[in-house]
């Protein structure tokens, strides 16, 4: 069964890196993206309107993984550089949400595990989306969504 949270994710980083593409590289001759760098354009919107990454975000991401996750992972899962995600990280560590650990199979990585509080804010988090993003997927048939997923993914790589 398809996490329809993490079409919404997929479907969110797709739409930031196709965006960051296209305010880097302008509407080029055979750009695929032209028309919809010229539509920004007439529309004047910034080529990142919404912000992707949030420590909440990471907190769904971390929640994933019960036997931790390294940093580095963590910022892949969600799209960015490591030093944003390490910025992240290290607040939600301030603010109790996380803690480190040093990998017991490699003495120089550190995993990364939600504490209590990280746990319940995570469940929130996912709780809300499901509210917010609820039925939005209800069109499609478990097949539809997994052949979007696969898109998705296929189309992510490129942009990689």
């Amino acid at each position: 069964m398809i996490n329809e949270t993490e079409l919404i994710r997929k479907m969110l980083l797709f739409s930031r890196k196709a965006r960051a593409g296209i305010a880097g590289s302008g509407p080029a001759a055979g750009d695929p993206c032209k028309k919809a760098h010229e539509l920004g354009r007439k529309l004047q919107q910034p080529a990142l309107s919404e912000p992707l990454l949030s420590r909440e975000h990471l907190l769904v991401i971390i929640r994933e993984y019960p036997q931790g996750i390294r940093q580095k992972a963590v910022a892949e899962k969600a799209g960015v550089n490591q030093s944003s995600a390490s910025e992240l990280i290290s607040k939600l560590a301030e603010a109790g949400y996380i803690r480190r650990e040093p990998d017991p199979d490699d003495k120089r990585a550190t995993l990364i595990f939600l504490t209590e509080k990280g746990k319940e804010r995570a469940l929130q988090v996912q709780e809300e989306r499901k509210s917010l993003y609820g039925g939005i997927f209800d069109a499609l048939s478990e097949k539809e969504k997994q052949t979007l997923s696969d898109l998705l993914d296929k189309l992510l790589k490129k942009r990689a």
